[in-house]
């Protein structure tokens, strides 16, 4: 999920009991007080469930099920592993209907606060889902426009885009490999902000960065946050990381060398 490296009951309407036929009394006879229901009496086998009731909701598919949730788990998880696997993973993403490599395989990633891109613990899958209240695939994918909602908002994206980073490094490394980098902004910027398609035509063209590490990962978010396309409001004494400041560099270096080839 999100892997660069390899990567939805009806309720039942029940009939109520037809009312018995009561009995003409006899002339003189009184008639006799019809015994009075018991508050505290469990309803027969045939009484019409009510509704929002525990019972319809579970008829309903609206109740958490732990078991269910582990069923979901059991389907995908290594058979000599209690984990979901690469293998798994694809597997889960087609009955979602989502490509593997889409955004919001990201999203479902930040919200199991998963290790480790391309694998999900038991751990991370259970309490995860159940935080969100989804214990079958079903659930899962209504749920995704949701998910993809989450990217809208600028604080969410923000704790998204981070919590990526450290997603998608090796364990122990502290940088992302340059490749990788290039696959997430991609997938988290390109079609958010303007100059990240520059960012990424700089990185291809030059061979000094073979990884990225947490603030020039950062501040790239917050660089194409607040300069503008055509960086005028640029500061080359402002505190950033010496690759950006590199690929300002670069672009109006190329800007100049294309400027005097027109003017040739």
């Amino acid at each position: 999920m999100g892997n660069t490296k390899s990567k939805k009951q009806a309720g039942r309407t029940e009939r109520s009991p037809s009312k018995p036929e009561l009995s003409q009394p006899a002339k003189d006879t009184p008639r006799q007080q019809a015994p009075s229901q018991n508050p505290s009496a469990k309803p027969g086998k045939d009484a019409a469930k009510t509704p929002g009731s525990k019972a319809s909701a579970k008829d309903e598919g609206q109740s958490f099920s732990v078991k269910r949730l582990e069923e979901v788990f059991a389907k995908y998880k290594e058979e000599d592993d209690d984990q979901i696997g690469p293998a798994g993973m694809e597997k889960f993403c087609q009955d979602l209907e989502v490509d593997p490599e889409d955004v919001v395989t990201l999203v479902i990633a930040y919200h199991m606060k998963a290790q480790q891109m391309g694998c999900f613990t038991r751990e991370e899958f259970m309490k995860g889902f159940e935080t969100l209240g989804l214990d079958t695939i079903d659930k899962i994918r209504k749920y995704l426009p949701k998910f993809r909602a989450e990217l809208t908002d600028p604080v969410t994206f923000k704790n998204i885009y981070r919590f990526t980073f450290d997603f998608s490094k090796e364990p122990q490394q502290k940088c992302i490999d340059i490749e990788i980098a290039q696959a997430l902004i991609t997938l988290l910027l390109v079609d958010r902000h303007p100059l990240a398609t520059s960012f990424l035509d700089f990185l291809k063209q030059q061979d000094s960065y073979k990884g990225l590490n947490v603030d020039q990962w950062t501040s790239l978010l917050e660089f194409c946050k607040t300069i503008d396309t055509n960086f005028a409001n640029y500061d080359e004494n402002g505190a950033w990381p010496c690759v950006l400041d590199e690929w300002v560099t670069w672009v109006k270096e190329k800007k100049e060398e294309e400027g005097a080839a027109e003017a040739s």
